[in-house]
């Protein structure tokens, strides 16, 4: 007589295990009752996040995309920028226009924010780009643009 040890899975098979012991599958029981609705989360704007943005090298004046495409609307409240040295003159866009409030700024080596007055909205697809006006050898430039 040879003695095969049985081999465990989890879950265990029993009727592969012990296929003399376990018999067909019985009925399927009916379905319980449905339960409650959870909690529906609050409506209204969104929390505020943030954009980074930064041009490395020597500042060239153009126009430079910070969101080619915007995947959801959103308002452009503030930005904190500054340039590694030297100085810059900006301006901050949407779909080429002027944001004000954000319009001729001069940035310098030391963080500044300025906030946006009005001309601040996009919707989807629309594009936020900072415009270099003119720079006096600035370079690496950096922008965290608030936005809600």
């Amino acid at each position: 007589m040879c003695c095969v040890p049985p081999k465990f899975c989890y879950p265990p098979d029993f009727s592969t295990l012990f296929p003399g012991l376990i018999g067909p599958p019985g009925p399927t029981g009916a379905t319980g009752a449905t339960g409650p609705s959870g909690a529906t989360g609050p409506s209204g704007s969104r929390l505020a996040s943030n954009i980074q943005g930064s041009l490395v090298g020597y500042l060239l004046p153009g126009t430079y995309a910070l969101d080619p495409s915007a995947a959801q609307a959103y308002v452009v409240e503030s930005v904190q920028i500054a340039v590694g040295s030297a100085t810059a003159n900006v301006t901050f866009t949407i779909n080429g226009n002027p944001i004000a409030g954000l319009t001729g700024l001069a940035v310098t080596s030391t963080p500044q924010i300025f906030t946006a007055s009005s001309g601040n909205s996009l919707n989807i697809a629309d594009v936020l780009a900072i415009v270099v006006n003119s720079s006096a050898g600035a370079v690496n430039l950096s922008a965290t643009i608030t936005a809600q």
